[in-house]
């Protein structure tokens, strides 16, 4: 039975693992093989971490790459750069409505209101 901290990483490496095009089949004999490579490092009191030589992802890679021939993280940099822009370019879009609605409004507002007051006061 693996520890809490030895399940989320095998957790991870699955969900990583899955973002790739590979089949069922080799999914489940990489996680299954990860699992029992997880089980061995519990069981020799070693840390899994440190049994994999190398992050997660960087491990997850060159598994990958090993059974699928896939080398896709350079494509992962790309869509993890883009995503950061659309990010910024929304903050960007709410910053300038609450600027808007909380400054500029409040002029229109005051100036809407004078003009309305001064056609009732002329009628």
């Amino acid at each position: 039975m693996l520890t809490k901290k030895n399940k989320r990483m095998v957790r991870k490496m699955k969900k990583y693992i899955k973002t790739f095009p590979l089949t069922e089949k080799e999914i489940d004999q990489m996680i299954e093989d990860i699992t029992g490579m997880a089980e061995e490092a519990q069981e020799r009191n070693e840390n899994f971490e440190t049994v994999l030589g190398k992050s997660v992802h960087e491990f997850c890679d060159d598994l990958i790459y090993s059974v699928g021939g896939i080398k896709a993280p350079g494509g992962r940099k790309l869509i993890r750069g883009t995503s950061i822009y659309f990010q910024l370019l929304g903050l960007w879009g709410i910053v300038g409505c609450l600027i808007n609605v909380c400054f500029l409004a409040g002029e229109r507002v005051h100036t809407l209101w004078m003009l309305a007051c001064c056609s009732i006061v002329f009628m």
